[in-house]
């Protein structure tokens, strides 16, 4: 009998793997990332440079409990959008991460240069040279 019971164990023990697996690979990073976003949307306040899930970059002109109100560069229009909506706060470091001047000859004329002055400010330049577009066939015949 007492070998009947061990059979009936080892028959549930892949099942318990596999429930702890799914626990320690996926349940719980997944609730420790819920937690950081929405830590992350409890901290936001007024003047945060904000990036969207859809890639869009504002500043944070309103707040309340469920939406925010993004002020748009370059015309200043304002949007509201749900905090959810936003994927991460903007930070000096992260500006200061992706100021990567390269020395390339192509370079576009409409990029902007982000400088860093004696303060350590971050402030970006921008390139207003005249963008040509595209040549296209006149379809108009």
């Amino acid at each position: 009998m007492g070998n009947l019971s061990g059979n009936s164990i080892m028959g549930f023990l892949p099942i318990i793997l596999m429930g702890l697996f799914f626990y320690f690979f996926i349940i719980r990073p997944q609730s420790k990332q819920r937690k950081q976003i929405e830590d992350m949307h409890a901290a936001l306040s007024v003047g945060d440079e904000v990036q969207t899930y859809s890639g869009f970059y504002g500043i944070i002109y309103a707040i309340d409990d469920e939406n925010v109100v993004l002020e748009m560069l370059p015309d200043f229009t304002k949007l509201m959008i749900s905090k959810a909506a936003i994927s991460k706060i903007i930070t000096s470091d992260d500006i200061k991460g992706d100021a990567t001047v390269s020395d390339n000859p192509g370079q576009s004329a409409a990029e902007n240069t982000i400088v860093e002055d004696a303060d350590d400010q971050v402030t970006t330049e921008y390139n207003d040279a005249i963008v040509e577009d595209a040549d296209y066939e006149d379809l108009s015949n």
